[in-house]
Formats: structure tokens, sequence, C-alpha cells
């Protein structure tokens, strides 16, 4: 009897032990989940809002990007990029850049484009006397059939 009862003593801490190892991990793991095409964004000190998209007209794609910042900025600037889908991967198909001494600027430039799936990525970054800041945004899809 004495032997049993400590048996069942036993089991239970064995199961105390094992239910309270395997839920410590569940109970600290972060919910956050993320996509790769639309990373989550940094928290800025000077940039305020920066954004990137991309239209299609027939076989003409416009790329736009756009920062705005705070009053602080002396100097903006935007490289913006078009890029095509390979497979599961992007290549780059034009690039272009710009610049402007104020605390925002909008970067928009045409390519006329073969078939296939595009997007634009734009690498916005503002200066604040001796310092910056930099923020890199992606636009959606577009697909010219």
């Amino acid at each position: 009897m004495k032997n049993q009862k400590a048996k069942r003593i036993f089991a239970s801490i064995c199961l105390s032990t094992c239910l309270l190892t395997c839920a410590a991990p569940i109970a600290l793991a972060s919910e956050t989940t993320s996509d790769a095409d639309s990373p989550i964004a940094p928290c800025n000190t000077y940039i305020s809002y920066s954004a990137c998209s991309l239209k299609v007209s027939g076989n003409t794609l416009t790329a736009y990007g756009m920062v705005n910042a705070n009053t602080s900025v002396n100097k903006c600037s935007i490289k913006l990029v078009l890029q095509k889908k390979s497979g599961t991967s992007w290549t780059q198909v034009a690039e272009w850049s710009g610049s402007k001494n104020s605390n925002s600027y909008t970067l928009s430039q045409k390519r006329n484009s073969s078939k296939g799936t595009y997007r634009a990525v734009a690498t916005v970054k503002v200066w604040n006397r001796n310092s910056s800041e930099s923020n890199t945004v992606y636009s959606n899809t577009c697909t010219i059939k």
C-alpha cells in the first residue's frame, strides 16, 4: 500500500514537472508574424511617413516613392528600384534616385515593360543636421499580361 501511494506521488510530481516544463515556452512565445513582402516597419525619429506604390497601364509601369519627415529635417532622398519576379526571387530591372533640400520629397518614374510580375522598392533617407535616418518600403505587385 505504501509502495503504491509513493508511486502515485512520484507520478504526480513527474506529470506536474512535465506540464510546467512544456507550458513555459508556450507561454513565453511571441505571436508576431511577418511576411517577407511586407516587413514590419521600424519606429522612426525623423521620418513621419514613407510609401511606395506601383501602377500599371497597358505595358507602362509607374513607380512612386514618397517620404515626409518632421520639420527639423533639411534634406530627403529616395532611391526607387523596379524589380521583376523571377521564380521565387526578384531581379532589378531599373533604378532611379533623387533628392531635395526639404522635409518631404516624392519621386515618380515610368517604364515600358514586358510581360511579368513587378514591384517597386523605395529606400528613403532624411538628414537632420549631423544625423540621418533611412527606411525601405515595398509597393504592391502589378502584373503585365
